[in-house]
């Protein structure tokens, strides 16, 4: 994963070439699902069969004429039920192409037909079990995602360790409550009672609990041994966690690969330290990478892939494979529409989630009326004695500067009752290495020396196009913080300021970020749907109260920027809602629900302004 090492089922990236006709494509693709709802079908047949089904005349010929015993028609009952329940639990797996549900799977499917004719001879649920056992042996290539090991081991581990602890604490609990169990048990009854509970043993039970005490107390023994099946049965189907360290060489190789070739604005953000990369495994060099965070089992890369052009389609093939092989859903954020065919085809869609504000520098100039806004706002900051500072990252650290820097982090966090964010933006954070890429303008009080607001940019690499000797073309809006005392239109003489000492520097291009759910018309050719893009006019127009939208492309506007599109690239076959939210956790630091909790006090805010 984070090595150039790392290598991709060459059968899944084979498959889609070399599988026949398109028709025979899609029925491969259907076998999985189609087997997957056959096995929770069974499941649901299993509890009925065991729990509700009886067949007084079958159930009479194996008492007579088998002479079977009755203890073994009750336990395969009992283990009919069983496995009834733990196929449910393994259907979504094998919906998810699961290796090792599938193996868990044919286990379960092959010994129930004997169950069935062992409860009751019932032959035509043994029947449709040896049909999906069939189906499952046909398309066994059609599972064939991982699990992680670790997890797995963990999972089997932790169960055992469960069950022993149940092995002690049951014995040692019926004899403590042996005045409430008739007959009063002794230590192997003890024990024989407990096995009983705890692994459903075909028996009937030698003690009885008398008292609502000794009842719970046997319940609390079926819920640990519930429990642990559960436990075991989720840490084994775990989806393959990134456990690679991903260190200076790795990074190194993306810094290279951005100032080689260039990349989009949002490129930089790939080495903050979220990051995993899928390098380049074909050549010694890696020619290609794509950068990710994992977030649950959404594997969300951030933006178009890095490196040779000439080299992206491969890239996108690999890392969609590389998901399917680890069970993560794929998908690309903010990214251009240089590749948007080629996400097509490995099955992903895009999603416009808005526009990336570009400032062409050779041309910028504040004439004319349309920056009317922003010669005034900077003529007001001139008159009012606010002064403009670049502080050098690179230098020594002023502790007084940084003291007030980092004051205004605290004070803007507590105003809009956030977190630092990561994946996709930066922090304010002095002690990182990062820190010394970005360039920082400060707007001082030129009696006082106190700041009063501050923003920090990042580089934009161009590539063969760069204008600097390590690659940067330009440079990329991060932060913008004020303190709440500071005077309206101190941002836009900072940005204004900024874009200004970076056109003397002769850099090429100045971007603003993402102005999430805009859309300017243009002319893209994405083949977006009608009711996505409905949907995202209506989240512009309406979600204001929830985040400034329109605030937000409206200060971007003052600037009349060049308008980018942006996407979001996700899985045909997953819900939308389920990526976007994937990737408001991967923005998001404070924990797994701080999205909604942000989004939660903001409704109640709302409400308790309307009243």
């Amino acid at each position: 994963m984070g090595s150039k090492g790392a290598s991709v089922d060459e059968e899944l990236m084979a498959a889609p070439q070399n599988s026949g006709s398109s028709t025979v494509r899609r029925l491969r693709a259907l076998a999985a699902p189609l087997l997957a709802y056959a096995v929770a079908a069974l499941g649901l047949l299993n509890l009925w069969s065991a729990l509700l089904a009886h067949g007084p005349g079958r159930a009479a010929f194996l008492r007579d004429t088998v002479h079977m015993p009755l203890v073994i028609e009750h336990g395969a009952r009992a283990l009919t039920t069983l496995f009834g329940l733990g196929l449910l639990m393994l259907a979504r797996s094998l919906l998810r192409r699961k290796r090792q549900a599938w193996s868990i799977t044919v286990l379960l499917v092959t010994v129930t037909p004997f169950l069935h004719l062992a409860k009751g001879l019932d032959w035509e649920e043994a029947a449709i079990c040896l049909a999906i056992l069939t189906g499952l042996l046909t398309h066994r290539t059609s599972f064939y995602a991982e699990n992680d090991r670790p997890s797995a081991r963990q999972g089997v581990l932790g169960a055992l360790g469960m069950l022993a602890f149940a092995l002690v604490y049951g014995p040692l609990g019926v004899l403590a409550l042996r005045r409430q169990f008739l007959p009063e048990p002794d230590l192997g009854r003890a024990v024989a009672q407990c096995s009983h509970l705890l692994f459903y043993l075909p028996q009937n039970a030698v003690v009885h609990p008398v008292t609502h005490r000794a009842i719970w107390f046997e319940n609390s023994l079926a819920y640990i041994s519930a429990f642990a099946l559960a436990y075991a049965v989720f840490m084994v189907l775990r989806p393959v966690l990134p456990r690679d360290v991903i260190g200076v060489r790795e990074r190194a190789q993306v810094r290279e690969m951005l100032s080689g070739w260039g990349a989009p604005p949002l490129s930089y953000y790939a080495l903050l330290p979220d990051k995993h990369y899928l390098f380049d495994a074909e050549n010694a060099q890696p020619q290609w990478a794509v950068s990710y965070c994992l977030v649950g089992r959404h594997a969300l890369a951030l933006g178009d892939p890095l490196g040779d052009p000439a080299y992206g389609a491969r890239a996108v093939q690999e890392f969609v494979a590389l998901c399917a092989r680890y069970d993560w859903s794929p998908s690309f954020y903010q990214v251009t529409g240089r590749y948007l065919e080629e996400y097509r085809a490995v099955g992903l869609k895009p999603f416009k989630i808005g526009e990336d504000a570009v400032i062409d520098l050779p041309s910028f100039s504040l004439k004319g009326k349309a920056f009317q806004d922003l010669r005034t706002a900077l003529n007001k900051m001139s008159k009012g004695g606010v002064a403009l500072e670049e502080y050098d990252t690179n230098g020594s650290l002023d502790p007084e500067t940084l003291t007030q820097l980092a004051d205004i982090t605290e004070e803007w966090l507590s105003a809009h009752k956030g977190e630092e964010k990561g994946f996709a933006m930066g922090q304010f954070a002095p002690e990182s290495d990062l820190f010394h890429d970005s360039r920082l303008f400060l707007a001082r009080d030129a009696a006082t020396r106190r700041v009063l607001a501050f923003v920090t940019f990042v580089p934009i690499y161009g590539g063969a196009n760069a204008v600097s000797s390590n690659g940067v073309t330009g440079w990329g809006l991060d932060l913008m913080r004020r303190r709440g005392e500071s005077p309206n239109g101190v941002m836009e003489f900072l940005i204004a300021s900024a874009a200004a000492a970076f056109q003397q520097e002769d850099a090429c291009v100045m971007s603003l970020g993402l102005s999430p759910m805009a859309d300017s018309d243009l002319d893209d050719a994405d083949g977006e749907s009608e009711w996505l893009a409905r949907l995202r006019a209506l989240i512009f127009d309406k979600f204001n109260q929830f985040y400034n939208f329109k605030g937000l492309n409206a200060f971007k506007s003052k600037f009349a920027p060049q308008w980018q599109s942006r996407y979001l690239v996700y899985p045909a076959a997953h819900s939308i809602g389920a990526t976007i939210y994937a990737a408001g956790r991967a923005h998001n630091l404070s924990g797994r629900f701080g999205v909604v909790e942000q989004w939660v006090r903001k409704i109640s805010l709302s409400r308790e302004r309307q009243k």
